[in-house]
């Protein structure tokens, strides 16, 4: 053993009756006291706000699937067994509502226009689901 190892152990022994009684003071009340249970804090969730988003969410996805429907029927249409109105419904500058049926027979030029109608609401309504979904998630994991 070198000279400075010695003298570490001296120092080391020497010092013992200082932290020794302190350590174990601890070390007993650490094994006898209950390990105290860490809360975690519970975020606040607005349930009204929630319910809200969620409904929003849901009243979206419904005219989507409508939307999805009437593009199956524009499709189902074949020449000579299956035809389809869809009836479009406007109010005129005037205030007056208005109204058109459009037949899809399946070799009409009105099923490709519309299918593109449809298709191009339908793309409108799902542009904002990934921001409603973000709302939802944003409602329920809040800081």
């Amino acid at each position: 053993m070198t000279e400075s190892q010695a003298f570490l152990t001296f120092l080391t022994l020497l010092s013992l009756p200082f932290w020794l009684p302190g350590f174990l003071r601890k070390y007993r009340q650490g094994t006898t006291q209950e390990p105290e249970e860490e809360t975690e804090t519970e975020t606040e969730i607005d349930i009204e706000e929630l319910a809200a988003a969620v409904d929003e969410l849901q009243e979206q996805i419904k005219k989507i699937r409508k939307m999805q429907d009437a593009v199956s029927q524009i499709d189902a249409c074949e020449p000579d067994k299956q035809h389809t109105n869809f009836l479009m419904k406007w109010q005129s500058t005037d205030g007056k509502n208005q109204t058109y049926d459009f037949w899809a027979n399946g070799s009409s030029p009105t099923n490709d226009m519309l299918r593109e109608l449809y298709q191009t609401e339908i793309d409108n309504l799902t542009t904002p689901l990934s921001e409603m979904a973000e709302r939802i998630y944003n409602l329920t994991h809040a800081e």
